[in-house]
């Protein structure tokens, strides 16, 4: 959730009650992108993001004005509206006791609107795991089931590129489960000290997560929710993490949650995951991976498109400011994430796997940049002297060429 955001909150006859951390999760991106907006164009922003829902809408636009009004509002009543934050089991780090002695917990590592990461040691085998506990507050209000799937998805997935679950169950009406512990860290926090990286580090980070879903969507499961914090590293490789909003292919629900708001991050979306789309495929995630990699290379994320009418200008935009930030960006690697990046579904990558072969050719022309020119060259002249065969048999036709009796 965005410092904006948490830190601009009141208590204002203004209809609206306490919201959770889910809610925020949603809440917080669009709020800093409408403060992102120019004033001129903040209520159409608003509009658009909100889809018609007039609820939404009112709680977007009062959200706005809190963080407008800057620290005035904190003299107001900020805790009723943080309520959520004073219950026990958000404020405190509360591990199973039951675990204690299989799990010996270091610290909490982190927290979202669902569960709470502990970094702890496996005393049975002697390494350190990351533990992922379900808030009760979360499964009274939400219930169980998505942590549930996520636990059956990650289960069923076995692959280099994506993190793996040891092991999960119940404790004192707590679901858990245990995956590694890695210390490299995530692409986020790469980002946050060095925004831009070089251009075939960040093919060698999009290459290994476009493998990591090339795995997930054979097994038929769509991630929804590529982005920089749900992606790790360990030994230098990059791996692919939190399948909690993950859903099988086939399934033709409508992407929400149960209170009507759609599931995902703002800024890493699909146009029709973000238009709440009955069905996403493959392409879904292949566009927030295009968006990854936008970001990787050009030191941002590309702002998210809120309607269809600005879908084309946004990603002729987005094109645009890839090729402000790096001038020396090869054709191809501008390509790949061009096509990535489309708000046509049907001009993007089929799969991760056509994407995978795209950054490999990418990876390949930026180490052996003389190698690819050569080969363009070949190939413009092989076109050239096929034209060229071409043009002259057209010009000996029947009766031509002939010497004169």
């Amino acid at each position: 959730m965005s410092d904006r955001v948490s830190d601009h909150a009141s208590n204002r006859p203004d209809g609206f009650g306490p919201l959770s951390p889910d809610e925020w999760r949603v809440f917080g991106p669009l709020v800093n992108a409408a403060l992102d907006t120019p004033p001129a164009r903040r209520a159409q922003f608003i509009a658009d993001a909100c889809r018609g829902d007039a609820a939404m809408t009112a709680q977007l636009r009062q959200l706005v004005e809190e963080c407008e009004q800057g620290d005035a509002v904190l003299d107001a009543g900020a805790i009723e509206r943080f309520s959520f934050l004073l219950d026990d089991d958000e404020t405190v780090s509360r591990f199973p006791a039951t675990l204690a002695g299989r799990y010996h917990v270091d610290r909490e590592i982190g927290r979202g609107g669902m569960a709470i990461v502990f970094l702890a040691h496996d005393t049975a085998h002697d390494r350190p795991v990351a533990v992922k506990v379900l808030r009760p507050s979360a499964r009274a209000r939400v219930g169980a089931d998505r942590f549930l799937a996520e636990i059956r998805t990650t289960a069923a997935l076995r692959h280099p590129h994506i993190v793996p679950l040891y092991d999960s169950g119940e404790a004192e009406e707590s679901l858990y489960y245990v995956m590694p512990y890695y210390d490299g860290g995530t692409l986020a926090s790469r980002l946050d000290a060095k925004p831009q990286l070089p251009v075939d580090e960040a093919l060698r980070i999009a290459s290994d997560v476009a493998a990591a879903l090339e795995h997930a969507h054979g097994a038929g499961f769509i991630h929804r929710d590529i982005k920089p914090s749900n992606i790790l590293f360990s030994s230098g490789q990059a791996l692919l993490a939190d399948f909690g909003v993950a859903r099988p292919v086939e399934r033709t629900q409508r992407g929400l949650t149960s209170t009507g708001v759609i599931v995902g991050t703002p800024e890493y979306m699909s146009p029709e995951q973000a238009a709440g789309a009955r069905t996403l495929d493959a392409r879904s995630d292949i566009y927030s991976l295009g968006c990854v990699l936008f970001e990787m290379i050009a030191g941002e994320a590309p702002v998210a498109a809120v309607s269809s009418e600005t879908l084309s200008r946004h990603a002729a935009r987005a094109l645009l400011r890839l090729r402000a930030a790096r001038h020396d960006l090869p054709p191809s690697v501008e390509r790949c994430v061009s096509r990535a990046l489309s708000p046509d579904p049907s001009a993007r990558y089929a799969g991760a796997t056509e994407m995978s072969h795209a950054l490999a050719a990418c990876a390949r022309t930026i180490a052996d940049p003389e190698s690819a020119a050569r080969r363009g060259l070949d190939f413009i002249r092989k076109s050239m002297t096929g034209i060229m065969l071409a043009a002259a048999a057209r010009g000996r036709g029947p009766g031509r060429g002939r010497a004169p009796d």
